[in-house]
């Protein structure tokens, strides 16, 4: 999980894939205020079977709070 621009995530992502590991788009929204009160939001991008693969994990990590959104190409001109 992390807060970093989706073509950094999605340069991330085609890198990993051409060596077979899966990834997951999961930025966190909530800044330190939801930090601290353990309310922090995660919004999951990617391929949904992997989402499923992992999400018993996901929710291991705090009271996973999750969304989970597919990812599109079109996002990489979206700033963030």
């Amino acid at each position: 999980m992390s807060s970093i621009a989706p073509l950094a995530s999605r340069e991330i992502s085609d890198a990993l894939k051409a060596k077979g590991v899966e990834m997951l788009d999961a930025p966190v929204s909530g800044g330190e205020p939801k930090a601290i009160d353990g309310t922090l939001s995660v919004m999951v991008g990617g391929d949904k079977a992997i989402f499923d693969k992992y999400y018993d994990l996901m929710k291991a990590d705090g009271g996973f709070r999750g969304a989970y959104r597919r990812y599109r190409r079109r996002q990489r001109h979206k700033t963030g």
